[in-house]
């Protein structure tokens, strides 16, 4: 597994342990220091009650987590392996910022024989801090920031 080869090469130990995402676990992540998640739900899940993707959103809402910050970088060694310019990729330094507490996740669903729906709603609230918390990182990545900076947003 990839992060038992990072622990090795790293000085922090990592534990793995999977846990329903209800009340106990939210209790379990406030007596740790960090949380790591990986996906959740699948096909599996199409019929349940409710889907884990439920219990993700629950943990979110208890921790007041609503920033997910997704960097991304090429490894050193592999920039021949990018369909970017070896150079460029070598460079390549960006940093996606994605509110958590609205959207689609929240929004109202509606599935018919000849239409389908996902409502996407971000209230003002949710657009001004999630602005500011891509703000400032991008005060603090000031010196990686090219020249010209384009901005892809989802309208």
């Amino acid at each position: 597994m990839a992060l038992d080869s990072l622990s090795a090469l790293t000085r922090f130990s990592i534990r793995f342990q999977t846990a329903g995402l209800g009340a106990a676990c939210v209790v379990l992540v406030l007596l740790v220091a960090v949380e790591l998640l990986g996906a959740v739900g699948g096909e599996q899940w199409d019929d349940a009650a409710e889907r884990p993707e439920a219990g993700l959103l629950r943990l979110r809402e208890a921790l007041g987590l609503y920033a997910n910050l997704r960097p991304a970088r090429v490894i050193p060694g592999l920039e021949g392996e990018s369909p970017l310019r070896r150079e460029v990729a070598g460079s390549a330094d960006i940093l996606v910022v994605r509110e958590l507490t609205g959207g689609l996740y929240y929004g109202a669903r509606e599935e018919g024989s000849e239409r389908a729906s996902d409502t996407c709603v971000y209230t003002r609230h949710q657009v001004e801090r999630i602005a500011h918390v891509a703000f400032a990182q991008a005060r603090r990545r000031r010196s990686n920031l090219p020249r010209s900076l384009k901005c892809a947003g989802r309208a």
